[in-house]
């Protein structure tokens, strides 16, 4: 059975015939979540296979650009990209660390260049189509692998070559996988899975995608996401929540609509409960086993948004600087040894932090397009990809930085895409 649930602007086109551009562009799609174990450290940034990819793609559009074969889209969108660089530019001027600014630039350009690209390419229903179903595939292979891991944590292979498993972090230690994929670190994995969740919604409300796979693919995701252990769950929940409310209002089933609804967030806000809160504490250092106190305190993660927060106080207007650390708190995990979080932990604060209330708003900028109007040709794809953007990056915004991940700025260019609609294409520049 296809569903078909809405399908304006989001079908009965022909696929046209690709470009190399373009071929390279949902190649680098597929490969957006494949970065351990075949990525590359360099001065903090994270170098994967997929960037090759995309740098490739950008450097064919550019010689199509040049000969006339590609496009310019003309749109607003590229003022708040804009405005967002010079803010880095300007906190990068201003760092305390001038050598390490310096290099997250480069990657700042390197993510608004992924928003921009995505932008140029997907403006089709067909391309759209295509995209989405190059996200999945990487999200199948990811899921996989997930299942994979845990599968062989059961079977008794726990050691580095079980490479999907993750650290158990602040959580005890127990006969339990925790997974974070292809991924370094298990929140980025779950984020990446709420995006790929909506992006799902996206096929399966235009019939691209039977429920026969959209079933085991959102399981598949469900069970993956349940492994990561971390709050980005209850962002899943939200977006389900919210999917589903819409679902059932569409058909007349507005008490279940409104039930659905409110359960994704509770979900949500229970989640996000956890994160801020913790009904124990460690014990001395050396300690296996916690001390329970009976008694709730503040988590390590309100700690490092707290200090967040005050590095934000003390550089205002430009932040301490792109890529430096604007958090420090300590605490002691399960095994006793002492860990010092120097990540925000939180979006919102990790960007004030950094590039202080400049970033702050000129990013704001960004998402404000996002959120406002759009062609009705592309309102379907746009709302079911705004619902990653709300429990993806609203939500798990509040308890994970996510403003540098490739998929988020991904997910920016595909939403900005759908925004502009499939008409009123430009002539070649």
């Amino acid at each position: 059975m296809v569903s078909t649930e809405d399908t304006n602007g989001m079908g009965n086109d022909r696929p046209e015939r690709l470009r190399a551009d373009e071929y390279l562009y949902l190649a680098f799609l597929v490969f957006l979540p494949v970065l351990y174990p075949l990525r590359v450290k360099f001065y903090g940034l994270v170098v994967a296979p997929g960037d090759a990819l995309f740098a490739g793609a950008a450097v064919a559009w550019l010689v199509g650009l040049a000969r006339g074969k590609a496009r310019l889209r003309r749109s607003w969108f590229y003022l708040p990209l804009a405005l967002y660089l010079a803010a880095a530019i300007c906190s990068a001027a201003a760092s305390e660390e001038p050598a390490r600014s310096a290099v997250k630039l480069a990657g700042k350009v390197y993510l608004i260049s992924i928003a921009a690209l995505t932008f140029n390419l997907v403006t089709s229903p067909a391309l759209m189509r295509r995209a989405a179903g190059a996200w999945l595939v990487g999200t199948a292979l990811t899921v996989a692998a997930c299942l994979a891991g845990i599968v062989l944590f059961y079977a008794g292979f726990r050691g580095p070559y079980n490479f999907a498993l993750h650290s158990y972090g602040s959580l005890p230690h127990g006969h339990y996988p925790r997974v974070d994929g292809f991924f370094e670190y298990a929140a980025m994995l779950c984020n990446y899975l709420d995006v790929s969740f909506a992006v799902a919604l996206v096929m399966l409300s235009a019939g691209w995608l039977s429920a026969r796979w959209a079933r085991p693919l959102i399981v598949g995701i469900w069970v993956a996401a349940a492994f990561t252990l971390t709050p980005g769950i209850g962002g899943l929940a939200l977006i389900t929540g919210l999917w589903l409310g819409r679902r059932l209002n569409r058909t007349g089933r507005r008490g279940w609509g409104k039930l659905a609804v409110a359960w994704g967030c509770a979900a949500a806000l229970a989640f996000f409960a956890a994160a801020a809160l913790v009904l124990f504490s460690f014990g001395p250092e050396g300690a296996e086993v916690p001390l329970v106190r009976g008694r709730v305190e503040p988590s390590h993660r309100a700690e490092a948004w707290q200090t967040a927060f005050e590095t934000f106080k003390q550089h205002p207007v430009f932040g301490r600087g792109v890529g430096t650390e604007v958090s420090s708190a300590g605490f002691i995990d399960f095994s006793g040894h002492r860990v010092r979080l120097t990540d925000a932990h939180n979006t919102y604060l990790s960007v004030a932090g950094e590039t202080g209330l400049v970033g702050l708003v000129t990013f704001g900028g960004i998402l404000v397009f996002l959120l406002s109007g759009g062609s009705h040709s592309g309102r379907a794809p746009k709302t079911y990809l705004m619902l990653g953007l709300v429990g993806a990056f609203f939500y798990e915004g509040l308890v994970g930085s996510f403003e540098d991940a490739r998929h988020v700025w991904a997910l920016f260019g595909l939403i900005a895409a759908a925004r502009e609609g499939w008409r009123g294409q430009t002539s070649p520049v």
